[in-house]
């Protein structure tokens, strides 16, 4: 059981920090001057480059 709790929790790390990457990006994106479809299509790139 104890295996498994750590393959869960490793996951959830994992995902936390790709969603933290996509969230910081996504800061960057904003400031970057871009129109609003820019902004979702770069967004829509972003999350597919970290596979969300």
């Amino acid at each position: 059981m104890e295996d498994i709790e750590s393959i869960f929790e490793e996951r959830r790390a994992t995902a936390l920090t790709i969603w933290e990457r996509y969230e910081l990006r996504k800061a960057d994106l904003q400031e970057a001057g871009l129109t609003q479809k820019e902004y979702e299509i770069a967004c829509r790139q972003l999350a597919d480059s970290l596979g969300i």
